[in-house]
């Protein structure tokens, strides 16, 4: 029995060796070729319409803080990228802001930071904020920004 077990063996490794060795073997062999490394999309896509408030919490002397409403028109790089422009408009008084600005994903999953600064006006605002995906829509919470005489919070979402 012994023998017949180590004759079944020898068979066995010497057919294993054989069709490793032979080009014509219709055995496959596992693949050697790498598989395409696909890059990580962004989830990023902020892309949008925006309704947002805003709040100064500290002015420079002579400065009363305010209160005021805004929209955001946000158009992002091509896929997604990591660079976008947005027209700011105020709800008050209808003056439009010019910002440019980069999003990151975040640490927290669905969320991403978004960072700007104005491109056009005197005021010189620079914001940043974490933009989260509640759902299907895009939302900021406690964002902050500073101008020239004024620093404070700002908060936005898709309608």
């Amino acid at each position: 029995m012994k023998s017949i077990l180590t004759g079944i063996a020898i068979v066995f490794m010497f057919s294993t060796v054989v069709f490793a060795a032979d080009p014509a073997s219709t055995r496959t062999l596992p693949s050697t070729i790498k598989p395409d490394v696909m890059p990580i999309v962004s989830t990023c896509c902020i892309s949008g319409h925006y309704l947002g408030v805003n709040e100064d919490k500290l002015c420079t002397a002579g400065e009363t803080p305010g209160k005021g409403k805004f929209t955001m028109d946000i158009t992002q790089a091509a896929k997604c990228g990591g660079t976008y422009t947005a027209v700011v408009t105020d709800s008050d008084d209808g003056h439009v802001t010019n910002f440019s600005g980069t999003v990151t994903a975040g640490p927290l999953r669905g969320c991403c930071t978004m960072s700007g600064n104005s491109t056009t006006g005197s005021d010189n605002v620079k914001f940043k904020g974490t933009i989260c995906k509640k759902g299907l829509k895009w939302k900021v919470d406690n964002g902050t920004f500073k101008t020239n005489n004024c620093s404070g919070v700002w908060s936005m979402q898709q309608p």
